[in-house]
Formats: structure tokens, C-alpha cells, sequence
């Protein structure tokens, strides 16, 4: 799974610079689509979705008659949630638990609910071989937001599902969504994001000639693997398009364009140097300003995610400028990778006064007892604070639990979903997760006496259980600039 990191960086800045109240997480990372699995079938047969039609129909009439003529979308939501629920509890009757969540999805649409229009599409993906994209495109451009953030939710997650169908080539769905993300963004009244999707729109036609482009030079290079203007071709989209440095670097070196290949081997050796991290955001950026097309805003953005990375190590008014040049540049470029594990940075003081030491945890499961949480830290009066994400193995509900002795607080998608900063205390949150990376930020005190943090979940029905290692990485670039080792 790839993580979009330099993408939501970049819809964040557009929001802030917009003076948006709304936090997009920084670096949340888009759920990939739904893989085959053994235990997907085929839709069910019309004559049996038709009958199971005719069953719910009859067992739910008064709700259904309820909801459907109901403005309360409160009361729509709810019977939306019990067909939903109810489509898990249904058993082998496979056309019953897909009229149940074609339903739910309908009724979430009206009832102003992207998120739970979206869960329920997620849940049959789960079930049936379905492409979930064209289902997702139609249910954003017909849910009924209601709220400013709804329209912003709505607006972000039309531009993510746009880039996905973009690197599949699906140009009509691309322009669907990218016109859902614009009439969405225009009710936000958000200029930064009014203006990007206006811009995403207009750069369509060169989007579909760069994918063409990039079909004929595989072609070419599956005969002809060392041909230079292939690789140039190829290498281009696979790092700007599709965020794929492993596979897309190394041909930008066999290249025949001299200015490419030499960022390429610029980002190749990894910079961790302030000077050579500020070097490569500036030959981007003197790149970029040669381009024509979409070319052009992918390679600022990747001035843009160099300069926010140099801007961790920069001081002063370097600092300053460094974080102006990152927000000034904004748009949808995949970037990065990812490493298990969170980033860890250890504190003297309850409060994060004097950061004293930095290194990577496998998982958020720690008993201190009297004792200090490193070498060089005191017994009591130190804090933690874990960075990275938390990987959601399917979508649907979970709750987040917080053992904490002293105080705790946890951040999913920048969203403060815990916050205990007093004495020792268990804290739980029940909320709707898709599937993929979340961006996690979780802190923790200690004042005196014994001390620890677990960090735990529970999905739907199942058993509490502290978060695995498996579930936890960070972005190796962002721990680099860091000294996080």
C-alpha cells in the first residue's frame, strides 16, 4: 500500500492558507481499493436481489415509510445504521445483505452522510466482486451535505478517489469527481480549495495524454528496455503520478533527460543534511518552472514536500521561508513510504519542556512501574508523544481504548478523540474507520508515582486487544529530518 503523504500535505496547506477551521489530516493516507479475495462473489442475480427487495420491503415497511418521508435526517441515519448492522447479522443470504447496504447507502445519501454512504459501498466490496469507484463517484455527487465540514469531507475524498481513477485511466470518472470536488468546494467557500479543483479540471486532458503516453512507452520498453526516451516517459509517471520512487527513480537515471536524472539521483541518496534537502526542493522547483501542463504543479509539489521536510531543521527566518514556499504549493501528488513502527520523542517535563531523546517504538504498550521510560530521563515529571499511522484493516466501526497513568490523549486524522490530561483513567471512543493508514498522534504524561500507556482497540463485536505491531508505521523521510533512528 502506498502512503499519499505529500498529497494530503498539500490539501492541508490549502486549507490553512484558506484560514479553514477543519484540520485535513497531514498524513492520512488514502485506503487502497478493496483486493480480491477467495471469499468475494459475483453480485447477486437480479431475480434474486428483486426478491430480497420484495422481503426487506415488506419486514421494514413502517421504517422504510418512516425515513423516506421523514425530514429528519437523524431518523434516515438511524435506519440506515440498522440496515447496515443488519446486513452482517443476515448470514449466507447474500442477495438480503446487499439490498440491505444498497439500501443503507441511499438512505445515508439523503440523509446528508458521505461517511456512511461511503461505509456501506466499503462493505460490499467486502462481499462482492464489484469495482467500488464508479459506486463511490455516483454516491459523493448525490449525498446532501448539510454542513460546511460535510462539504469539505466531501470535497477531499471526490480529489482522492479522482487520483485513484486516474492511475487506472478512467478519465470519464476522473472529470465526475473532479466536478463533485468543485460544486462541493464552491459551498465551503474556501478559495484555496476552490481554486485547486478548478485547476485539477482543467489539467484533464493532459492527465489522459500523460496516461496514454506512458501505455505506448511500456509498450516500447517491454521490447526495448534500455530505450532512454521510454524510460524517461515511464520513470516521469511512475514518481509524479504515481508516487512509485522504488520502481520510477531508477529509470529516470537510464534516461536521456539530463535535469531529470540528476534530481532522481538527488532523491535516490536520501538527504538528510539541511543544505541537501533544501538544494533538491530548489532544483525541483527550477524544474517545474520549465514545465508546461500537469508536469508542471506535480514537480512544485515536490518543491513543496522538500521544503516543508527542510523547514523540521531550519531556523529563523530560513524556517520562515521554508514553511511559506511548502504552503504555497499545494495539489495532489502521491509521495513516500512507509517503515513499522511509531516515531517516539521523550521528554523531561510533564508538558513537553526538553526533548531528550528520540527513537522508534514497535507498539504503544508500555508498563514504566516506578521507573523512567529511557536512559537519561527521571523516574516521574517526563512525556511522550508517538507519531505516525495506525493501519485500519477493514473499514467499519472500532473503538479506541486509552489505558493511561497519568494523562493521555490521542489524536485519528488529526481529530482529538481522547483527551484525559489529568490523573490515571481508562478512555474509550467508539468511531467509523476505513480501511488504511490513519495519520496517529498520541500523548502521554507522567507526574509521579507508577507509570504507563497502553494503547488498545476492539472492531464491531470482537475482544479488546492491544494494537499489534503490524498495525503501526511512520514515513522514514519524516523520521530522517527528525533524528528519529
Amino acid at each position: 500500500m502506498k502512503l499519499f503523504w505529500r498529497r494530503r500535505f498539500c490539501i492541508a496547506c490549502v486549507l490553512a492558507l484558506s484560514g479553514s477551521v477543519w484540520v485535513i489530516a497531514v498524513l492520512q493516507a488514502q485506503p487502497a481499493p478493496a483486493e480480491k479475495n477467495a471469499a468475494r462473489t459475483a453480485l447477486p442475480s437480479a431475480n434474486a436481489t428483486k426478491n430480497a427487495q420484495t422481503q426487506i420491503s415488506e419486514i421494514y415497511k413502517a421504517q422504510f415509510f418512516k425515513a423516506r418521508n421523514s425530514k429528519d435526517a437523524g431518523l434516515k441515519r438511524e435506519f440506515a445504521n440498522a440496515l447496515y448492522t443488519q446486513s452482517k447479522e443476515t448470514g449466507n443470504d447474500l442477495a438480503s445483505r446487499y439490498v440491505c447496504l444498497l439500501e443503507s447507502r441511499k438512505l445515508m445519501e439523503v440523509a446528508g452522510d458521505p461517511n456512511g454512504a461511503l461505509r456501506s459501498i466499503d462493505a460490499m466490496g467486502t462481499l462482492f466482486e464489484v469495482d467500488l469507484l464508479p459506486l463511490k463517484a455516483v454516491s459523493l455527487r448525490a449525498v446532501l451535505g448539510k454542513s460546511k465540514q460535510d462539504f469539505q469531507w466531501i470535497t477531499v475524498h471526490a480529489l482522492e478517489l479522482a487520483e485513484e481513477a486516474e492511475q487506472r485511466g478512467k478519465f470519464d470518472i476522473v472529470s465526475q469527481l473532479l466536478e463533485t470536488a468543485q460544486l462541493a468546494a464552491l459551498r465551503t467557500k474556501e478559495r484555496g480549495l476552490i481554486k485547486l479543483t478548478g485547476d485539477l479540471r482543467g489539467l484533464i486532458p493532459d492527465q489522459k495524454k500523460e496516461f496514454e503516453a506512458n501505455q505506448k512507452a511500456l509498450t516500447v520498453l517491454a521490447t526495448t528496455p534500455n530505450d532512454p526516451a521510454a524510460n524517461v516517459v515511464v520513470g516521469r509517471y511512475l514518481c509524479l503520478v504515481r508516487g512509485d520512487w522504488a520502481t520510477g527513480g531508477p529509470k529516470l537515471q537510464n534516461g536521456n533527460d539530463e535535469e531529470l536524472k540528476a534530481i532522481a539521483v538527488r532523491e535516490a541518496a536520501k538527504p538528510q543534511a539541511l543544505a541537501d534537502v533544501l538544494a533538491l526542493a530548489q532544483a525541483w522547483q527550477v524544474l517545474a518552472e520549465k514545465q508546461t501542463g500537469s508536469f508542471k504543479p506535480r514537480m512544485l509539489r515536490e518543491a513543496a514536500y522538500w521544503f516543508h521536510l527542510a523547514s523540521f531543521d531550519a531556523t529563523g527566518l530560513q524556517k520562515a521561508q521554508c514553511e511559506k514556499l511548502a504552503q504555497q504549493v499545494s495539489g495532489m501528488t502521491p509521495r513516500s513510504s512507509t517503515a513499522p513502527g511509531l516515531m517516539t520523542f521523550l521528554y523531561e517535563g510533564q508538558d513537553f519542556n526538553t526533548l531528550r531523546a528520540t527513537r522508534i517504538d514497535a507498539r504503544i504498550n508500555m508498563n514504566f512501574g516506578n521507573g523512567g521510560p529511557a536512559e537519561g530521563l527521571p523516574n516521574d515529571n517526563f512525556s511522550l508523544v508517538w507519531v505516525g499511522q495506525l493501519k485500519i484493516p477493514s473499514s467499519g466501526t472500532y473503538v479506541i481504548h486509552l489505558v493511561h497513568d497519568d494523562g493521555g490523549r490521542v489524536w485519528i486524522d488529526d481529530i482529538n478523540i481522547i483527551n484525559h490530561w489529568g490523573g490515571a483513567a481508562e478512555n474509550a471512543v467508539e468511531l467509523q474507520l476505513r480501511e488504511g493508514l490513519h495519520a496517529l498522534r498520541v500523548e502521554y504524561n507522567e507526574r509521579g508515582g507508577t507509570a504507563g500507556v497502553t494503547l488498545a482497540w476492539k472492531q464491531g463485536d470482537g475482544e479488546l486487544q492491544t494494537i499489534p505491531e503490524t498495525a503501526y508505521f511512520h514515513s522514514p523521510e519524516l523520521a530522517r529530518v527528525r533524528g528519529v533512528k
